[in-house]
């Protein structure tokens, strides 16, 4: 089986499991199951998590030149190199990718690796995230990923598919078809 349908089939997240009855959903990313059971075969859920790292992978280079862009002032002020234990700089490194991400997040909930992969963030009752639950995410997907990835890799296990930072945010990602 080709990659393509591989991924293609790995699109539809949440199938309801026979004998489970569907709830009607507010919105048109998911239907809720009454029940949760994983509706997806393993291979389908190491599509997700590719599918998430891919994403990842999108923003990160996106990232890369936006913190080049970013780091261009502080290092004109500063007066030339900045010391690679600065506290200072480090924090605002993380202040400029929460900006970026949590303005993304609240406005569409789509980064541009998101978009690419058809993958939306949204709340556990569908709804677009506030700041709040912006940066409850963004800290626990640190540490997700602070913890080797193993956060990450916890959806493979997760009933519900979801990672660390989808639990404790009470968020998840969905399709944006």
């Amino acid at each position: 089986m080709s990659i393509k349908k591989v991924l293609d089939l790995s699109i539809t997240l949440h199938r309801p499991v026979v004998g489970y009855s569907v709830v009607p959903h507010p919105t048109r990313y998911m239907p809720m199951i009454s029940k949760y059971k994983p509706a997806l075969p393993d291979w389908a859920a190491v599509c997700l998590l590719l599918r998430r790292l891919a994403a990842m992978f999108y923003d990160g280079l996106l990232l890369t030149g936006l913190l080049f862009v970013a780091s261009v002032p502080v290092t004109v002020l500063h007066g030339g190199a900045i010391a690679g234990g600065s506290i200072g700089f480090r924090l605002y490194v993380l202040a400029i990718i929460f900006i970026y991400l949590g303005w993304q997040w609240t406005h569409g909930g789509q980064t541009l690796g998101m978009k690419a992969w058809r993958l939306r963030a949204v709340s556990d009752n569908h709804a677009p995230l506030d700041w709040r639950l912006s940066a409850l995410r963004f800290l626990a997907a640190l540490l997700s990923t602070a913890a080797a990835g193993l956060g990450y890799v916890w959806l493979l296990f997760d009933r519900d598919r979801l990672t660390w930072h989808d639990r404790v945010s009470g968020t998840r990602l969905v399709n944006s078809d």
